[in-house]
């Protein structure tokens, strides 16, 4: 599925999700620059971590509507949970998350 038009059908249909994700990926940078001292890498963990809870705990939401959607609304849940895929790994990762 093109990512633009997952992007679209996200910040249409689930703002939330769109939001947390766009602030995870902001994490996610913040963490690659190498700037940041002890303290401030680990509240940007812990920031990590609770991105990390609140996407994961919205992807469930969403996908949960699989098997009462039409094909459209199932080709859009599995782009939605590739897009998501990559930023919640590394959330993951970052976050240390058990």
């Amino acid at each position: 599925m093109n990512t633009f038009v997952v992007r679209v059908w996200l910040r249409l249909t689930r703002p939330r999700l769109s939001a947390d994700l766009r602030y995870g990926q902001r994490i996610l940078d913040r963490l690659d620059r190498q700037d940041a001292d002890t303290g401030e890498t680990g509240v940007l963990r812990l920031m990590a971590r609770g991105a990390y809870e609140s996407i994961d705990a919205q992807l469930a939401d969403v996908t949960a509507g699989y098997p009462s959607a039409g094909l459209l609304g199932r080709r859009m849940i599995l782009g939605v949970e590739a897009h998501t895929a990559r930023v919640l790994r590394r959330l993951h990762e970052q976050g240390g998350v058990a």
